[in-house]
């Protein structure tokens, strides 16, 4: 029993972690860089940029029907995070690494989520890159999803590879 409240008081952590830095750092973005030209660090590579997203990653769905917004950035997303927490804290069929990556996937979920209800969009200022290549303009949540998820996935082809390799001998 004590070691389910371990695990729990670390998988709660790294959600609120993923939520604070977020929250944080887009209150910094605010205040700082609304209204002001973008900042440039490492000759470019990283720029700051301030811009409010109604839409999903890369401005995706910003266009849409109100109701289908609703259904898509805001339903959708919280029975499914409702839904992974729920997951995480149950299952015994993953890893502690697979349910703090899930985690932190959940974190910055939830947070984005809660700026679309609250604000009806998401604060983005983040883009990385090099001359023209570059990455679309984004927020810590959308890298903690994307951390979480790639992460994940990684363990999990690594486990499934194991498993039919096991499975073959």
């Amino acid at each position: 029993m004590k070691k389910r409240w371990a695990v729990w008081f670390i998988l709660a952590g790294a959600i609120l972690i993923n939520i604070g830095a977020d929250q944080l750092t887009k209150g910094i973005a605010r205040d700082k860089l609304e209204g002001n030209p973008p900042i440039s660090y490492l000759n470019n590579f990283i720029l700051l940029t301030y811009t409010e997203n109604d839409g999903a990653f890369l401005s995706i769905f910003s266009g849409a029907h109100p109701t289908a917004k609703m259904i898509i950035l805001i339903i959708f997303p919280v029975i499914a995070l409702g839904g992974g927490t729920f997951y995480i804290f149950y299952t015994r069929e993953m890893s502690l690494l697979e349910k703090i990556l899930a985690a932190t996937i959940i974190g910055g979920g939830i947070s984005n989520t809660a700026d679309r209800i609250l604000y009806g969009q998401v604060v983005d200022f983040l883009n990385f890159g090099i001359a023209t290549i570059r990455t679309g303009i984004l927020n810590i949540a959308d890298m903690s999803i994307t951390f979480g998820a790639g992460i994940l996935i990684i363990v999990f082809l690594k486990k499934s590879g194991k498993k039919t390799q096991s499975d073959e001998e």
